[in-house]
């Protein structure tokens, strides 16, 4: 199978500073133009001016910029704003990805997340309070998924240093396993099980850094066009409801990528008690239907055509062809 190394976790995605550099500046363009005069958007913006450019881009891309920016905006949503970045520093390279407090904004993204594949929505959800030793365990959990992450496929960990700001950690209430998104760009919920692994966070970690890169690059290039792109009409890989094409782009990019990341757990060792070829060939089984609708679908934009042709099809080909072949044999 000849996949790109950055697309399979060999070496990072190409240009991800180019591509940050290139939000960050939308980001400020969609911030010039909700300026107002209050104390909370001069002090803002007077922040944001002060610092130097590496540091003006991470702070655009922390997510409590984009829950302002896919927000109402307006004179509360300033003040916000401001409370928001003065309330956590941005992210040292290298250090810990865990947010231990959550502030309430947050709080209000979180519940406002609706159906995921666990149940209808997080209504009940609430972040894991840093004290207990749940938290502590799933620290450590992800803290050896990341150390896991970087031996066997270290272009997916230099991704996260670039595209994750911080990782929440949130209770049972949760609809979702692991949860991203633009309103809260940077930021990845995860709602760990008593049974995960270091290799589900892993996984969970690589999934969500997926949705992460794929919302930086359509910042400036959406990946789909055409009507049918968002019509909630579509088999989806891992949920029972309807999605749009859009999604489903963005699971069948996760699914090829995982392929990959599992290859790497069973060349490795890792867990050797779980079949990963057989979890491949799950997930790409589960994959087919949303595949042949993609496929069918002609508004991919340059970039969702290539990763579509260099990752996606030949993945999930190959995956599929690779059991195919085994049943056969045996």
């Amino acid at each position: 199978m000849n996949v790109p190394p950055w697309l399979t976790g060999s070496v990072p995605f190409p240009a991800i500073e180019d591509w940050r550099a290139d939000a960050a500046l939308c980001v400020r363009q969609n911030l010039r133009a909700r300026e107002m005069v209050t104390d909370a958007c001069r002090s803002v913006v007077a922040r944001l001016d002060s610092l130097p450019p590496d540091e003006m881009v991470a702070t655009l891309l922390r997510p409590e910029v984009f829950a302002f920016v896919t927000g109402p905006g307006g004179e509360d949503g300033w003040a916000e704003l401001q409370d928001g970045l003065a309330a956590r520093t941005t992210r040292d390279a290298g250090s810990s990805l865990l947010w231990l407090n959550p502030t309430g904004q947050f709080t209000v993204v979180l519940r406002r997340q609706g159906r995921g594949s666990r149940r209808e929505s997080c209504a009940a959800a609430n972040f894991i309070d840093p004290s207990t030793a749940q938290f502590a365990s799933c620290a450590t959990a992800v803290e050896s998924a990341l150390g896991l992450i970087e031996r066997i496929a270290p272009g997916f960990r230099a991704e996260i240093e670039k595209l994750v700001e911080c990782v929440v950690l949130v209770d049972e209430g949760a609809s979702f396993r692991g949860a991203s998104g633009l309103a809260f760009r940077g930021m990845i919920m995860l709602s760990p099980e008593p049974d995960w692994t270091t290799c589900t966070f892993a996984e969970e970690l690589v999934h969500e850094m997926t949705h992460l890169l794929l919302d930086l690059i359509s910042i400036r290039e959406p990946l789909l066009k055409g009507e049918q792109a968002f019509d909630e009409a579509w088999a989806a890989p891992f949920r029972p409801d309807k999605r749009p094409l859009y999604g489903n782009f963005h699971a069948l990019m996760v699914v090829a990528r995982l392929i990959h990341l599992f290859g790497a757990f069973e060349r490795c060792g890792a867990e050797p008690e779980t079949s990963w070829s057989a979890k491949a060939h799950d997930y790409a089984q589960r994959s087919a239907e949303a595949l042949a609708a993609l496929k069918a679908h002609g508004d991919l934009s340059a970039m969702a055509r290539r990763l579509f042709n260099t990752l996606v099809e030949p993945t999930l080909g190959a995956t599929l062809a690779a059991a195919s072949t085994t049943t056969s044999s045996a």
